[in-house]
């Protein structure tokens, strides 16, 4: 389930600024109108916090660390936060073959953002140096497949947006958040 935006234009519509006397000035916007505002908040605010806050399904590639953690890779700049995994595999340099197929709970765990081995017990991950499941060594040579992101937007991000567009559409003076004079 991916969620295209994090506000909705009605969710626009009704915010003010607690404490704010200024009249929002949406009644003559169209949804269109400020679905497109919506998305400008939305790309700044990801930027700015570094993170995207909806579910989206991706297949990843990490690099194999010859350890018991598989950190996953930053893309864009943009941590994956793990919410479920469909698949972890072992794949040859062309990405084609699969070498290994590894099952959550007898080989892994994992929690938001890396994979770590079941290293108490035997598991078709390698051993190494007597120590038992270390991820194999290897670039780009672990595929995940799963679910990424944020399972439910936060409230305070839906907030921030509809805070964001209120005051890109009266004005922080309107709105009531100008410093004064000097400041």
């Amino acid at each position: 389930m991916a969620l295209t935006h994090y506000a909705d234009p009605a969710d626009v519509k009704a915010f003010r600024i607690p404490g704010s006397t200024a009249v929002n000035a949406f009644s003559g916007w169209s949804d269109a109108n400020i679905l497109e505002l919506i998305q400008q908040v939305e790309e700044e605010l990801e930027r700015k916090l570094n993170d995207k806050f909806y579910q989206f399904a991706q297949t990843i590639y990490a690099d194999g660390s010859g350890n018991t953690f598989l950190f996953l890779p930053v893309v864009a700049e943009f941590p994956y936060r793990i919410i479920t995994l469909t698949s972890v595999t072992e794949v040859d340099f062309n990405r084609a073959t699969v070498l290994s197929t590894f099952v959550e709970g007898t080989d892994f765990t994992y929690d938001k953002f890396n994979l770590r081995t079941n290293d108490t017990v035997p598991t078709r991950i390698r051993d190494a140096i007597g120590k038992l499941g270390v991820w194999p060594l290897g670039r780009k040579n672990i595929k995940i497949v799963g679910s990424f992101g944020w399972a439910e937007t936060p409230k305070n991000i839906v907030r921030a947006v509809c805070r964001w567009c209120f005051i890109n559409s009266v004005g922080e003076e309107k709105a009531g958040l100008s410093k004064a004079a000097g400041e």
